[in-house]
């Protein structure tokens, strides 16, 4: 029993030791990051892919359609995503700015301008947003009052910052242009590390962290997964190089034991994430710059050969190490040329960024088509999902909000004075602004009608939630429908939006087109014969009174 006892202790000590050696699994620190999903983080979008291990994952649910209830200006591209924590949004543009917008509204909050672009993914941790520049002037990694938008303290490094920032345990992970990999202690700013890990290259992508280790590309042709704890080497693989040092666009994602990343050598990669082995590759037909998204065993990337692929994460037999074409899952074009949107995974659903298309939704599982977000120019930025809204910037300068704002929505009627008008006449139209069936004061109501004028586009409502316009009716040769749109607006307030259709009748103009129109008579009979009868009876009295004053003059003749 004694033996027994004592192989039971030598059992536990060794799993200490084994455990201590594998460079703290579970390291204590405000975030803790998974394997899978991202279990800590799930409900939040907080960072650029939604969690630290970069898996595009959210359990919110996404809108049943494409409907908008924000579009926030910049003037500039948004190649940033949109970081997402307590109600705000924070996010970068090419306008040089980074902004904190209220989510539910598009109010903005704060800004901020450096002298350069802000393409990277805002960080929140708490109530400071890190932010990182492309700067070539003044690059580095900025920490705000994410309620204030004040600038903290700024920690500057020798060349831009394209992939975004990620907090763990006290420090902020970043790569740079300068070819070196930085931890940064948030208290004081000092070198986590003591001094950065340096590469061979630029580091473009945003680094995953899970189980004690950050895995980050470089423009060297290595891809490398590092200890949290001291910064040295845990393991390194280097990816075969085509074009002279192959550029990793794209960031890692880490899920149940395995490492997904993407490469210019055309090339999806499936690593053991404790050795860097190889588990399985897949080839496409051009770069791969997107970052893979996994949920439900699942990988979800898209390539420049403008498509995207749905492929296992487990290798169907027989095991070669090789996802061909017939291990994939599905696939759907993009018509994409650029391939820097990265998607992300909610509600059985994936959601897909595209340079031509914008942004499109389709079914987890099959791959089926749901619905698409048409962004004039398209969208290199990844889509944000949190608390059933989508967050999507475009290349046009706007950042959309899809989905319900969570406000008090406004209920629209359209009240127009007929059910049928005849051509060239006017109407008056009524429009009924309510809340929970009463009337809401000084909601603005923008109106348009697929023919014919109105009087004014738009108007506020009274006290009793009202407001009125006039319609005036075109001359038409048939029966033509018209469609009246409706959309009310007031601060506090989800968007309503009603239509009404009525019929505009043809008019007298079109009644004969071959021959001359002639006048209607018959319509005027008895005003006709009334007036042959005062005109009668008054030259029957100027008669008589012609006579009579005859007769009168004679008389005093006489």
């Amino acid at each position: 029993m004694r033996r027994l006892r004592n192989g039971v202790y030598l059992a536990v000590l060794l799993l200490l030791i084994t455990s201590s050696l594998s460079g703290f699994p579970m390291a204590m620190g405000d975030e803790t990051p998974t394997r899978g999903d991202g279990s800590n983080e799930e409900a939040r979008w907080a960072q650029f892919r939604g969690n630290l291990n970069n898996t595009g994952y959210s359990i919110s649910t996404i809108p049943t359609t494409n409907d908008r209830f924000m579009e926030f200006p910049t003037q500039w591209p948004i190649q940033s995503s949109a970081a997402y924590a307590n109600g705000v949004i924070y996010f970068g543009s090419q306008s040089k700015m980074v902004y904190a917008v209220e989510a539910s509204t598009g109010v903005e909050l704060w800004n901020y301008t450096f002298d350069a672009p802000v393409d990277s993914t805002p960080y929140v941790h708490e109530d400071t947003v890190y932010v990182a520049t492309a700067s070539f002037a003044d690059p580095g990694l900025h920490s705000f009052n994410a309620t204030t938008g004040e600038l903290l303290w700024s920690f500057n490094v020798s060349g831009p910052i394209v992939g975004s920032p990620k907090y763990y345990n006290g420090a902020v992970f970043f790569g740079s242009k300068d070819h070196n990999f930085y931890a940064v202690n948030v208290t004081d700013q000092s070198h986590y590390w003591g001094a950065p890990f340096q590469t061979g290259g630029a580091i473009w992508g945003t680094p995953a962290i899970a189980d004690g280790r950050v895995f980050i590309g470089s423009n060297d042709g290595n891809f490398t997964s590092i200890w949290i704890e001291n910064g040295t080497v845990d393991w390194n693989f280097s990816i075969p190089s085509v074009n002279d040092n192959d550029v990793r666009y794209s960031s890692a994602a880490v899920y149940n034991g395995r490492v997904l990343v993407g490469s210019d050598d055309d090339k999806v990669y499936c690593l053991d994430e404790f050795t860097g082995d190889v588990i399985w590759t897949f080839t496409t037909n051009d770069f791969v710059y997107a970052s893979p998204a996994v949920h439900n065993d699942t990988v979800f990337v898209s390539s420049n050969d403008f498509n995207f692929y749905a492929l296992p994460l487990y290798e169907p037999s027989p095991q070669d190490g090789i996802i061909d074409s017939n291990d994939v899952i599905w696939s759907v074009p993009t018509d994409d040329f650029q391939g820097g949107s990265s998607a992300a995974v909610a509600d059985g659903r994936v959601l897909i960024g595209s340079t031509t298309l914008g942004l499109i939704c389709v079914n987890e599982t099959d791959g089926s088509f749901f619905w698409n977000l048409t962004i004039p120019r398209g969208t290199v930025s990844s889509p944000t999902v949190v608390d059933g809204k989508i967050f999507i910037g475009g290349n046009n300068g706007l950042m959309y909000g899809l989905g319900s704002s969570g406000l008090p929505s406004l209920e629209l009627e359209i009240i127009p004075d007929n059910e049928a008008l005849k051509s060239n006449r006017v109407m008056g139209i009524t429009f009924l602004a309510t809340h929970d069936q009463e009337p809401v004061e000084g909601a603005f109501v923008s109106l348009t009608v697929s023919i014919g004028e109105l009087s004014q586009q738009g108007a506020s409502t009274f006290s009793d939630g009202t407001n009125r316009v006039k319609y005036t009716a075109p001359t038409v040769q048939q029966n033509t429908t018209l469609t009246i749109t409706a959309v009310a607006s007031k601060f506090g307030f989800e968007d309503g939006k009603a239509t009404y259709q009525i019929v505009i009748e043809r008019g007298t103009a079109y009644e004969n087109t071959t021959t001359k129109a002639e006048f209607p008579w018959y319509k005027y009979y008895g005003y006709i014969g009334a007036i042959v009868v005062l005109i009668v009876l008054n030259v029957v009295l100027v008669i008589v009174f012609i006579r009579r004053k005859g007769e009168e003059e004679r008389g005093d003749t006489a």
